[in-house]
């Protein structure tokens, strides 16, 4: 092998090994959820004690939530009819958005009820879970 080879290989090497670096990275990037905890492979799946602890929490007020996700949606296309309108109404935009501000208020109130009556009755390993649940929840 001639020297001129020799180098050739080398650089033909360091090349395919940085193009392997920039698209493992480029997946990687591409791939990765913020805010998502790296853990065992089952640790996100349905069936997760983690995902197993929302649905008790929330299970108590599933009829009321499904009821306050329902006024929220017709809050919503209130707001957008009014929007998109023909001929648009201040008014009728202010009284939508104001309406819409108060379902989301009343949301928020209900799962703010069901997460106290969730801690109200777990353990403290299971807030400190709830607890790390709403950290990445917000991010």
């Amino acid at each position: 092998m001639t020297p001129w080879v020799k180098r050739l290989s080398i650089a033909l090497s360091i090349s395919v090994a940085v193009n392997l670096l920039a698209v493992g990275f480029a997946l990687g990037r591409r791939t990765h959820r913020p805010g998502k905890d790296i853990g065992p492979p089952h640790a996100g799946m349905p069936g997760s004690h983690k995902r197993g602890m929302w649905r008790s929490t929330i299970e108590p007020h599933r009829a009321e939530l499904r009821g306050q996700q329902e006024a929220l949606r017709k809050a919503r296309q209130a707001a957008r009819e009014a929007l998109v309108a023909p001929t648009f109404e201040r008014e009728k935009l202010d009284r939508a958005l104001s309406d819409l501000r108060s379902e989301t208020a009343k949301g928020q109130e209900l799962l703010h009820r069901a997460l106290g009556d969730a801690a109200s009755r777990a353990e403290p390993a299971a807030r400190r879970d709830l607890a790390r649940s709403i950290e990445r929840f917000g991010r």
